[in-house]
């Protein structure tokens, strides 16, 4: 058993004294300005709750032996919501490969994030 595994560590928001009470990403968005936000100032807000809250580490320039093409966070409208499109790298475990993720993001109306989907992945092998 490996009791710091990655994936052992428990998330929850803590707020006024509740783990993720309903409505806390809407309410947490309103309060850091989405509503009025023009689209950069979005991309902002939602580079910070996923990396903040949702604990992901967004690589921002193309890493070494990145075998493709390669592009930095984005952000962009699709009627009232904002996609956001970004790398990531999953920790180092026992086996000589990277493991590279892209991801999208929908944000809704209210800055209430929706499920990350997979929309792309790279094994860089090394040793």
């Amino acid at each position: 058993m490996f009791a710091n595994d990655r994936g052992c560590i428990g998330q929850g928001i803590l707020v006024g004294c509740q783990i993720d009470p309903p409505g806390y990403e809407a309410a947490a968005m309103a309060k850091a300005g989405w509503a009025t936000a023009n689209l950069a100032a979005r991309q902002n807000l939602a580079v910070a709750w996923i990396t903040e809250i949702d604990d992901l580490q967004i690589i921002q320039t193309k890493p070494e032996k990145f075998p493709k093409e390669f592009s930095p966070v984005s952000a962009k409208a699709e009627g009232n919501t904002v996609v956001i499109e970004f790398w990531t790298v999953d920790p180092a475990g026992m086996e000589p490969v990277q493991v590279f993720r892209k991801h999208k993001v929908v944000f809704g109306a209210d800055g209430r994030a929706g499920q990350s989907s997979e929309t792309d992945r790279v094994d860089v092998r090394g040793g």
